[in-house]
C-alpha cells in the first residue's frame, strides 16, 4: 500500500485533506476518496503520494482516511501551508 495525500479546494477557499491508502496511482486514490465519500464533492485537488518524501511526519493511522481540517492538517504537518499557497492559484 502507498500513501497519498490529496487537499481539495474550491475556488474560494480550502475545504479539506486527506491521507489515503491505496495500492494503486494518484488516480486511484482520488478514486478511493470519492468511494469512501471523503471528498467534499466538486472541488479541484491536489493529490501526490505522501509516503515517499523525505522530511515529512509519519501520519498515524486515525488521521488516514477521512477528512482533516485545515486546522488538523496545520498542526500535524506545519509545512502543508507551503501546499495550501499553491491551491491559492488553481485555476
Amino acid at each position: 500500500m502507498s500513501l497519498y495525500y490529496i487537499s481539495f479546494a474550491d475556488p474560494l477557499q480550502f475545504r479539506g485533506a486527506v491521507f489515503i491508502e491505496t495500492e494503486g496511482g494518484v488516480v486511484d486514490a482520488q478514486k478511493a476518496a470519492d468511494d469512501q465519500e471523503i471528498s467534499p464533492g466538486d472541488v479541484e485537488t491536489l493529490a501526490f503520494r505522501y509516503d515517499n518524501l523525505s522530511g515529512v511526519p509519519s501520519v498515524p493511522p486515525a488521521m488516514r482516511n477521512r477528512l482533516l481540517s485545515q486546522e488538523e492538517l496545520l498542526k500535524f504537518w506545519p509545512d502543508a501551508k507551503d501546499v495550501m499557497s499553491f491551491e491559492d492559484h488553481l485555476p
